[in-house]
């Protein structure tokens, strides 16, 4: 009884210890299309396609210098951009949040996905669900962008 307790105790610090689950920082969808965003550790991975079939799969992290944060504080408001990069294509996922009070009724908040090349925008595909953006501690790592990226209009 004590060599087979031995034994699955040995077998139990042998095992190797479960990762854990990448978390979902952001998704959205724009019909049979979505775009989400998901933290492993360190690294940011960007998928856009369809549930299961991404077409375009980017990771970068703050060493990698293919992801960057922005974010502009207002009196009743913010706007936020995480943009990835991969040669001359940005890819920026955005919220913009915008309350004329306190109260929050009649607020705006909207969330998309802009495509730029050579920082022209190509397209813009706006949330229909999903967008909840909120700041996470692995922003503050990141390279800023200087220029805030959200549409107007």
């Amino acid at each position: 009884m004590r060599l087979a307790l031995a034994f699955l105790l040995a077998l139990a610090a042998a095992a190797p210890a479960q990762a854990e689950a990448p978390e979902q920082i952001f998704q959205c969808s724009f019909g049979a299309r979505q775009v989400e965003v998901v933290r492993d550790g360190t690294t940011l991975t960007y998928r856009y396609g369809r549930p299961g079939w991404p077409e375009i799969v980017l990771s970068g992290s703050a060493a990698s210098g293919n992801v960057h944060y922005h974010r502009t504080l207002y009196p009743h408001g913010e706007d936020q951009t995480l943009r990835f990069t991969r040669g001359a294509h940005s890819y920026v996922i955005f919220n913009a949040f915008q309350t004329p009070d306190y109260r929050q009724e009649g607020a705006i908040d909207q969330s998309g996905l802009l495509v730029l090349h050579h920082g022209r925008r190509i397209a813009r595909m706006n949330c229909r669900t999903g967008g909840d953006f909120i700041e996470r501690d692995i922003f503050d790592g990141l390279p800023v962008d200087e220029e805030n990226l959200v549409p107007r209009r």
